[in-house]
């Protein structure tokens, strides 16, 4: 089937962007983030070769430009020098065509960090980056650059190239700063305390303005991690409580981000990729992985709580990261469990929920716009047409449809809404009536509701949800 509402639906998954460059930007503040648009449009391109100006007012900028003022910060930690960190944002002011503030996903008063960097609204050399305040996250505009490894990449002294992002954010200024890593106090695998590490050698390299340290004995690409510490010379750590596009990394794992720039290169066994993500609008960047073939694995390691791809170490699935054909493949944190039996089409709650072969079963919220939120999820197999993947993946009564791109997933197929998850329709989907209809978040017509239900399609929008008539009950 062809997916013809792909380009109105969202893939629900937990979100959180990974930093490489291993610094805490800590508490901010006395910054006013009321955002708006200055009086005279949009600021011309002499303007714009204006961001990442120094700057105290908005006086000191280019017509049309903003000051993003330093905001005072610092990290209160036990262990550190003095008990705490200087950490200020936009040391020396910075010049952008829109202020810091609150992320307005209409793009009226922000920039956008998830649209094409054309569009995100930080102009032709700009990069739109999430920033920490005491009052929560907000985004604003960076100069992009080009990383190197023997220098900052950036015009201004305290600002080094980000090797993820290649935009000039801070650079570090002490040792102490590359010596804080996230804590998780409970084991509940959520980052919910800061650690100063008093036995680490890392340093703040003075010539990349970047953190450097030693290589941990043994690590390499794909090696577990708290740390940047354990793993090789200069690599990073996504740690448990991290993830990257939207990706899990049970236990950790090393890696090493700006592998795209000369001199920082990934070793035998490993890939310089950006992952290709499942929910749209993840935060991808390049980084070494360790290389794997999607689907290879034998049949005892498919399914379980002992199971892992081919390649990969336990609890990682061998994820197709795009390309042609099943040998291009990455290793990440899969769901792998105990559910033994087939359930695409239940009601679930978490991954845990669902049936997972080959790791990749998972509990999605797709919804018809970013602001919906339905109650529960339903469970599903993801890249079922992924090369590599059995040709049955999706078990019998069951159908592998496209999400977007790439992307697929497993539907049920039914002949009526009673045989769906609650709040699914059966429903039509590719507009092919000799094809089967498919349990779906979406209806295109009153016929696939249950019955004292009717499918309500907004103003422009090509398919809607089934809501309850007036006077029926669900």
């Amino acid at each position: 089937m062809t997916l013809r509402l792909g380009c109105i639906l969202v893939l629900c998954v937990a979100a959180a962007a990974c930093s490489s460059s291993d610094r805490f930007r800590g508490d901010a503040g006395h910054h006013s983030l009321d955002g708006g648009v200055q009086d005279g449009g949009a600021p011309s391109n002499d303007a714009l070769a204006g961001l990442g100006k120094a700057c105290k007012h908005d006086s000191d900028c280019p017509q049309g430009l903003f000051c993003d003022e330093e905001i005072p910060g610092s990290l209160k930690v036990a262990g550190a020098p003095g008990g705490s960190i200087n950490l200020p944002l936009f040391p020396g002011g910075s010049c952008s065509p829109l202020p810091l503030t609150t992320y307005d996903p209409d793009g009226g008063t922000s920039c956008d960090p998830a649209r094409p960097q054309a569009a995100e609204g930080c102009g032709p050399n700009g990069k739109c980056l999430s920033e920490a305040v005491d009052t929560g996250t907000v985004v604003g505009c960076r100069v992009l650059c080009e990383p190197s490894e023997t220098k900052t990449g950036c015009a201004r002294s305290g600002y080094t190239c980000e090797l993820s992002s290649h935009a000039c954010v801070e650079g570090c200024a002490s040792d102490a700063e590359c010596r804080v890593h996230n804590g998780d106090s409970n084991g509940d695998g959520v980052a919910d305390t800061i650690v100063y590490d008093t036995k680490s050698s890392a340093t703040c390299d003075p010539h990349t303005l970047r953190c450097t340290h030693p290589a941990a004995a043994g690590a390499h690409v794909g090696t577990p991690c708290a740390m940047a510490v354990d793993c090789e010379a200069d690599g990073a750590c996504i740690d448990a409580a991290s993830s990257l596009a939207s990706m899990p990394f049970p236990d950790g794992l090393c890696t090493k981000f700006g592998c795209d720039v000369n001199g920082r290169e990934c070793g035998d066994g490993s890939v310089c990729e950006a992952l290709r993500p499942w929910r749209a609008g993840a935060v991808s960047v390049p980084a070494c992985l360790t290389s794997c073939r999607v689907g290879a694995e034998p049949a005892a390691q498919r399914l379980g709580t002992a199971g892992h791809g081919d390649g990969c170490r336990a609890g990682y699935r061998c994820h197709y990261n795009g390309g042609a054909g099943a040998d291009d493949g990455v290793c990440v944190g899969g769901n792998y469990n105990a559910v033994a039996k087939n359930n695409v089409g239940d009601t679930c709650d978490t991954d845990a929920d669902c049936y997972s072969p080959f790791g990749y079963g998972r509990c999605l919220y797709l919804t018809l716009d970013a602001s919906s939120s339905p109650a529960h999820g339903t469970c599903s197999v993801m890249d079922c047409a992924a090369p590599g993947m059995p040709k049955d993946l999706c078990g019998s009564g069951n159908e592998c449809i496209l999400l977007r791109a790439d992307i697929t997933f497993c539907v049920r197929d039914c002949s009526k809404a009673s045989q769906c998850a609650a709040g699914s329709a059966c429903a039509d989907d590719d507009g092919d009536e000799s094809t089967k209809s498919v349990c779906f978040p979406a209806c295109f017509s009153g016929k696939e509701c249950r019955t004292g239900e009717t499918c309500q399609i907004p103003n422009g929008m090509a398919g809607g949800q089934c809501v309850a008539l007036a006077g029926k009950g669900g």
